[in-house]
């Protein structure tokens, strides 16, 4: 048995010999890794990004394991340098912060919440940027601002936000959800997470959202992380809705709530949630790609018409409750005959 210490790592292919590759890495950096090394199929054909699972030792020789508390530190720090007086604390969340995520986890992103004390004081050219990402030695890096008084009106939040106010909330106001990087912890001055009012329309048209990203997107890898992120939030969903004080954000206790719900309909999303958790472990589906999304899309659609999952709707008024919602969804409306 190889028992030798594998690293996943994100490239796109440069160019090929029998013995090794040569790939260019998120860093910007290229390398000719061996062959010998490579624990993973590659695609020679694609020209986006894809993963590849070396062996650890080669990567760390051509200096490209990169030492995430290292890295993260040299964040925090440069944010607040940035941002100084206004800013009062910095909060990480998502799965690069959950720590019960398997090793094997694919972490791509790194989501950050600044509580700052004033939205105004925030650099104009920060604040346009506020819906794209920054890329950071081979980190997507997400930053969202919010003030201590957007978490305590809901109003106020959605001024300046465009994010679910009930997940915002109890995604900061749980320990186990979000991990206080510096600065003030400012939970004791949040309102209750277990009397929230949940806009249910709204959590499960995020979900849906991210099935048209992965219509839109051209590179099939970005495509199917979308995908992934729509099975997640639809999950998210499904937890509140069906379930009772359901207060994580986490993949795991998504997946635990999820196998507890007895309901039949929760076998199919249990088999759609599994297939997303996998992916998100090594990078492929066990099933073709674009007949699974399409299942997965063609369900949550008969479950609005026959009302299992949301509140029942006929074809006519979820066009209409489509259109309601980021930008109303023409590849879902087209690609499925939602008339």
């Amino acid at each position: 048995m190889n028992n030798k210490k594998v690293t996943k790592i994100e490239g796109t292919l440069v160019a090929e010999t029998e013995k090794a590759l040569l790939i260019k890495f998120k860093s910007g950096k290229e390398e000719w890794i061996p062959k010998s090394t490579l624990k993973s199929q590659h695609k020679p054909d694609m020209k986006d990004f894809q993963l590849f699972i070396f062996e650890t030792w080669v990567l760390e020789k051509k200096g490209l394991i990169i030492d995430e508390k290292a890295l993260l530190l040299q964040i925090v720090q440069d944010l607040k340098s940035h941002h100084s007086e206004n800013l009062i604390s910095i909060y990480g969340i998502g799965s690069f912060f959950d720590r019960n995520l398997p090793s094997s986890w694919t972490k791509t992103d790194i989501d950050l919440i600044l509580i700052v004390k004033s939205i105004e004081d925030i650099p104009e050219e920060d604040w346009k940027k506020r819906f794209y990402s920054r890329s950071f030695h081979g980190f997507e890096v997400f930053l969202g601002y919010n003030t201590i008084k957007m978490y305590q009106n809901k109003e106020n939040f959605k001024k300046f936000s465009v994010a679910n106010y009930e997940w915002a909330l109890i995604e900061l106001a749980n320990h186990e959800n979000s991990e206080l990087l510096c600065g003030q912890d400012i939970r004791d001055r949040l309102p209750p997470s277990d009397r929230l009012n949940f806009d249910f329309d709204d959590i499960i048209a995020r979900g849906i959202y991210h099935i048209e990203k992965s219509l839109r997107e051209k590179e099939d890898n970005i495509a199917m992380r979308e995908f992934t992120k729509s099975i997640f939030k639809i999950g998210f969903y499904c937890c509140l809705y069906f379930g009772q004080n359901f207060k994580h954000t986490s993949f795991i206790e998504i997946k635990k709530q999820l196998e507890s719900l007895n309901n039949p309909i929760f076998n199919t999303i249990k088999g759609f949630f599994e297939e997303a958790f996998i992916y998100r472990e090594i990078d492929q589906f066990n099933r073709d790609f674009k007949t699974l999304r399409n299942e997965f899309t063609q369900f949550i659609i008969n479950s609005f018409l026959s009302g299992e999952l949301h509140r029942k709707l006929t074809s006519s008024e979820l066009k209409i409750f489509f259109t309601k919602y980021f930008g109303g969804f023409p590849l879902i409306i087209r690609a499925f005959k939602i008339n």
